[in-house]
């Protein structure tokens, strides 16, 4: 179905509504009654949009098969490289040899990275195997958990930004307060802010996929 036909039908839907009563005083109406019309109205347009352009059109194959591709193939490849990158560079930041709050607030990115990539995986899992009831009941909270990876991911940039301005902005303050509060309490002072604020945050995403709103 052409968007120029479907869009040179618009015109006639007044017209299509009027045959119907419906009109603002309907409002006034009481619902059961509004909403049969409204019923009856519908399978009426659309009705006439298929006599006037025809079925609409279904995907193509070589879409599907791009889709398939670009967003299952190709998505699950960059997902699995990340993982495997950020375990590396926890493995790498957890050392010894660099004990450091920003080192281990690298570390809590990395974290919130893979928060992402996971939610990610099952998403592009479900394209490659879009059949998959297990997989389309967790790919709604897959992408509710995803916008609080990236939101963590975003809090704790910035919460690096800070670190680091503070530390070479006033070294000696810097010094100061990482001896009298100490390395974990410092740290939790970024952590828990970022991860309550990343929540908060997303409570309208959290909450439309509990079918609450």
């Amino acid at each position: 179905m052409s968007v120029q036909c479907e869009a040179s039908f618009l015109p006639l839907l007044p017209s299509i509504l009027s045959n119907y009563g419906l009109t603002s005083e309907n409002f006034s109406q009481d619902e059961e009654t509004f909403s049969r019309i409204m019923r009856v109205a519908n399978n009426t347009i659309q009705d006439t949009i298929i006599n006037q352009c025809g079925q609409p059109e279904e995907e193509s194959q070589s879409l599907s098969i791009c889709r398939h591709f670009i967003s299952g193939v190709l998505t699950f490849i960059t997902v699995v490289a990340g993982i495997i990158g950020n375990i590396l560079s926890i493995f790498t930041l957890v050392n010894k040899k660099m004990f450091s709050v920003f080192n281990h607030l690298l570390v809590s990115l990395c974290l919130a990275d893979m928060m992402v990539l996971l939610t990610n995986l099952s998403l592009a899992l479900k394209t490659v195997s879009p059949s998959s009831s297990t997989l389309s009941q967790v790919a709604p909270w897959s992408d509710g958990l995803c916008h609080i990876g990236v939101s963590s991911s975003v809090f704790f940039t910035i919460a690096i930004t800070v670190e680091r301005y503070y530390a070479v902005n006033s070294p000696l303050n810097y010094q100061t307060r990482s001896t009298k509060q100490g390395h974990w309490w410092i740290l939790a002072s970024y952590v828990v802010p970022v991860v309550v604020a990343a929540i908060l945050f997303n409570v309208p995403k959290l909450l439309q996929l509990a079918k609450i709103l």
